[in-house]
């Protein structure tokens, strides 16, 4: 848990001692457990102060790793394992869901954290399309080939749209938007819709099982009137299986050049 997610639990913490404190006031309860409940906020409001004024920021330090590197060769490595080490050290990546339709118009929706948007200038981004274990491609990856369009959807960092994501991630016969019983075709926790249409498909070498689409991004729909120049507390995949808000709650700024 950040500094801003300890402050706000504190003071959500403050606000409902004063309003229990009133309601044992209020129906004559005995003096002790007031006091008692006096007690407790008092301690956590000096708590809140001290995290406020910076005097507890080494709680908040992170763990940084020690000793000696060691060499791991990945040609060595099974798939698994390889997935793994390079999920775990490029990370967090963000977690985009893509929405798409087939040629039908049956909305189909799916997390990617392989996601990167390579140009500003003309507006571009990369999507990296593997294969399911028994070597099917993507029902993502069919639509775009079909149609050429998907939007790419920004979700807010909530544990209900990490519960879509992972309810989503699963194979199913149905539209994921069934599965996950929102209407298509915009999630109500997006907080940014990317629209995008496919302008290349590129084949990666040693035989790679996934290969890229190149999307030319040509619209976006979002609540601001004004880029977000820190960015938006989206949704994030921090190692393999870790669905995490971001950004963090301290930042360094870096001068533009």
């Amino acid at each position: 848990m950040g500094r801003e997610s300890v402050k706000s639990f504190l003071r959500q913490c403050i606000e409902y001692a004063d309003k229990s404190i009133q309601r044992k006031q209020k129906r004559g309860d005995e003096e002790e457990v007031i006091q008692a409940w006096e007690t407790y906020r008092d301690f956590t409001a000096h708590a809140l102060k001290e995290v406020e004024d910076g005097e507890l920021d080494h709680w908040f330090l992170p763990t940084l790793l020690k000793g000696e590197m060691n060499s791991h060769d990945l040609t060595e490595m099974d798939h698994g394992t390889r997935a793994k080490w390079l999920t775990g050290l490029i990370s967090p990546r963000p977690l985009v869901m893509i929405s798409t339709r087939d040629e039908d118009g049956i909305e189909n929706i799916a997390p990617y954290s392989s996601v990167s948007v390579v140009s500003n200038t003309p507006p571009l981004a990369i999507v990296s399309f593997s294969k399911s274990r028994d070597g099917r491609a993507r029902d993502t990856a069919l639509n775009l080939k079909s149609t050429g369009v998907c939007e790419l959807q920004v979700l807010g960092g909530t544990r209900d749209a990490a519960r879509d994501i992972d309810t989503s991630a699963r194979r199913t016969e149905n539209s994921e938007w069934i599965e996950i019983n929102h209407k298509a075709p915009v999630h109500p926790l997006t907080q940014a819709v990317l629209h995008c249409r496919c302008v290349d498909w590129i084949t990666l070498p040693y035989e790679a099982t996934a290969e890229l689409a190149v999307l030319e991004i040509t619209s976006i729909d979002c609540a601001l009137n004004e880029p977000p120049l820190e960015g938006l507390e989206v949704l994030c995949q921090h190692g393999m299986g870790r669905i995490t808000p971001a950004p963090a709650e301290w930042h360094h700024i870096i001068e533009e050049r």
